[in-house]
């Protein structure tokens, strides 16, 4: 019983659960893994935080794209190229957009064949809808930098078609820090 009392205390010490008198043990909602006691790191309002997001991102999405380009069998390559070829059709939807990119990556991050890897990917990119989609939109992002997206998803999606896994990291690893770059720069 100690034991069990234990690892409950320390998981509300790290923010997981909460413990409500004469109620029980609650487990709180993902997003309160960024809050510490009444310290809200507020993400939407905190760069430094951003450029943690797309750090992250950085680190799963490369290994995906070189996964992916090892692992991915004909249906993959079927869905990214579907995908790829439904975001070029789409210039003048942003929110469309915002869906069909993210779809896109996490295509590619399903053909890495790593569940875990699938599972962090799925965790941030929630965190990405939530904290970096506002700054994309508010700055016309896909009406300004169309062509530029286009030519970085193509050149990820030879990398994987051509089973270049190197090429595929490196274009993954471009994209990201680009994507990084301009909402890091850009003032509302």
């Amino acid at each position: 019983k100690s034991s069990l009392r234990e690892a409950i205390n320390r998981l509300q010490d790290m923010g997981y659960v909460e413990v409500k008198n004469r109620s029980g043990v609650y487990v709180k909602p993902a997003e309160a893994i960024f809050q510490f006691g009444t310290t809200n790191l507020k993400l939407k309002e905190d760069q430094h935080m951003i450029n943690q997001i797309f750090e992250i991102r950085r680190n799963l999405e490369e290994a995906s794209a070189f996964e992916a380009a090892v692992k991915c069998d004909q249906d993959d390559l079927d869905e990214m190229s579907k995908c790829f070829e439904d975001f070029k059709l789409r210039e003048y939807d942003s929110q469309k957009l915002w869906d069909l990119d993210q779809d896109f990556h996490t295509i590619i991050v399903r053909a890495s064949k790593n569940l875990f890897r699938i599972y962090e990917t799925l965790n941030i990119l929630y965190y990405s809808k939530k904290y970096i989609k506002p700054v994309i939109e508010q700055s016309d992002f896909y009406k300004v930098n169309f062509s530029k997206v286009i030519s970085q998803h193509q050149s990820i999606l030879d990398a994987i078609k051509d089973k270049d896994a190197d090429r595929a990291r490196e274009k993954m690893n471009e994209h990201i820090n680009w994507t990084n770059r301009y909402t890091s720069s850009w003032k509302a």
